[in-house]
C-alpha cells in the first residue's frame, strides 16, 4: 500500500527543503529520506511529532555536537530522518540535479505552485 502525504505534511516538507533539511538516497535505484537538522531541539520535535502521526519516522530525534569545519565553531543538533518512501523520491527528482557527479539542490521549475502558507511557514 503506498502512502499518500496529506498538503499540509508536503507543504512541511517543501518549506524544509527551501531551508537546511535535504533529501537523500543511500544508493543510485533507492528511494529518499528526508533528513530533518536543526539548532532548536523543539522545533525538530514538532515536525518529528508530525511524521510520526502518519508512521513514516523510526528513531526519536537525537541531540548531538557537530564541528563546523569552516568556522571552528562546535554547535548543538537535533536531527532525525523518515524512512525511504516512493514519495520523497519523486520529490528528490524535483528538487535534486547530478552536477558533476553530486547531487545539487536546485529550487524546482514548479516552485510557485509549491509554495503555500504552510511552506512558507516552515
Amino acid at each position: 500500500m503506498a502512502i499518500v502525504l496529506p498538503e499540509d505534511i508536503k507543504g512541511i516538507i517543501v518549506g524544509m527543503l527551501l531551508g537546511d533539511s535535504c533529501l537523500q538516497k543511500h544508493w543510485p535505484n533507492s528511494n529518499a529520506n528526508l533528513h530533518v537538522e536543526q539548532k532548536d531541539e523543539e522545533f525538530v520535535q514538532l515536525l518529528w511529532d508530525q511524521f510520526n502521526t502518519l508512521e513514516i519516522v523510526g528513531a526519536k530525534p537525537k541531540t548531538r555536537t557537530r564541528l563546523d569545519k569552516r568556522t571552528g565553531n562546535t554547535y548543538t543538533i537535533t536531527q532525525f530522518a523518515t524512512l525511504t518512501l516512493p514519495l520523497l523520491t519523486e520529490f528528490h527528482k524535483q528538487w535534486y540535479h547530478n552536477i558533476g557527479g553530486k547531487n545539487i539542490k536546485v529550487l524546482p521549475n514548479n516552485i510557485i505552485d509549491l509554495l503555500t502558507p504552510i511552506a512558507l511557514a516552515f
